[in-house]
Formats: structure tokens, C-alpha cells, sequence
């Protein structure tokens, strides 16, 4: 640091070096912020999916008449029940009641896995439709993926101060470029309000 004199008191003044440390060392805190964050977000959506799916399949499950019936005989306490008939008529054994009740989860879970591929019917349909969208912008889009893939690999290489300024050069760019075509969509009157 050097030594400067304003009006009668002496400051340090900060070099360069030590400005770049310290915006090293905020740069560090931030991505090790970033990074814990990121962690926490993903940890949380993918807890809350885990959960929401096992109370869909619980709640189908649970709301499926068959199911319940088919529950119902296999817990229900056989009663013996007096007949007229003189010969008494078989309970139905244990293996039985549980082949029933495996059946009725059967079905159950087959009702839910046809519910399960229709939304993946329509999700697959709007997959198709986006990539139809796509299609009429092969080139375009072929060209911005090349150019992002190579100025990727070449931050990657260059290390963390390319990386960092390459990252702000194009947000900059991408922000001016923004900035220009509404611009001159209001030099045209384009728009739908100015």
C-alpha cells in the first residue's frame, strides 16, 4: 500500500493487488454461498417430488374401491356363521385372502400406471411439438449451441478470470442487443405500447 497525504493526514491507499484479493476472496464467498444454496434448492424439489408421488400413489390406492374391499375381506375376523346345511362351508385361508388383497393392489396399481402413462402420452405430444417448433430453427439454434459449447470449453481452459469476464462480456452483449431491438421496435412503432 502506499502512502498518501489529503489535506495534512495521511491514508493508505489500496493497490491493485490487494483490491483483487479481496474481490477474490468475496468472489469465493459468494460461490461458496452459491454452491450451498443450489444444494439446499435441489435437496428440498427433489424431497417434496419423493413425498408428493408416495401420497398420489397412497391416495389412489387408498380411494380405490376395489382395493378397499378387497382390504376389508382380508382383515375382517372370519366369523364363523351357522348354516342349515349340515355340512359347514370352508373359511377361506389366509394364503387366499392375501392372493385376493394382492390382487386388488394389482389392479389398483394398474389403474394408476394407465393414469400414469396418459400424462406421459401428453407430455411426449408436447415434446413433440416443441422439437417441430425447433425443427424450422435447425440452423440457428445448431449455431448458437456451437458457440456456446466453444466459448464454454474455452473459459473452462482459459481458467476463472476469462471465464468470469467472457461471462460478463456476454451478458453485457446480450443485454444491449435487447435493449437495441426494442428500440428500434419503437422507431417503428412495432410495438404494442411505447
Amino acid at each position: 500500500m502506499t502512502m498518501t497525504q489529503t489535506n495534512g493526514a495521511q491514508q493508505q491507499r489500496k493497490t491493485l493487488a490487494s483490491q483483487l484479493d479481496r474481490l477474490d476472496g468475496i468472489l469465493d464467498a459468494l460461490s461458496d454461498g452459491l454452491n450451498q444454496a443450489v444444494a439446499h434448492t435441489v435437496e428440498q424439489a427433489v424431497g417434496a417430488a419423493v413425498r408428493d408421488t408416495v401420497q398420489a400413489i397412497l391416495a389412489e390406492l387408498l380411494t380405490n374401491p376395489l382395493v378397499l374391499a378387497r382390504l376389508r375381506e382380508a382383515l375382517a375376523p372370519a366369523v364363523p356363521v351357522a348354516q342349515p346345511a349340515p355340512q359347514p362351508v370352508p373359511s377361506d385361508s389366509l394364503g387366499d385372502k392375501a392372493r385376493s388383497a394382492a390382487r386388488g393392489v394389482g389392479a389398483a396399481c394398474g389403474s394408476f400406471l394407465g393414469k400414469m402413462k396418459g400424462w406421459c402420452g401428453v407430455l411426449a405430444g408436447k415434446a413433440w411439438a416443441c422439437a417441430q417448433l425447433a425443427r424450422s430453427h435447425t440452423k440457428p439454434l445448431l449455431l448458437a449451441a456451437g458457440v456456446g459449447v466453444a466459448l464454454g470449453v474455452a473459459a473452462y481452459l482459459a481458467g476463472p478470470w476469462f471465464a468470469a469476464a467472457a461471462g460478463w462480456l456476454a451478458g453485457f452483449a446480450a443485454t444491449l442487443g435487447v435493449q437495441a431491438a426494442l428500440a428500434f421496435r419503437r422507431l417503428l412503432g412495432l410495438s404494442g405500447s411505447t
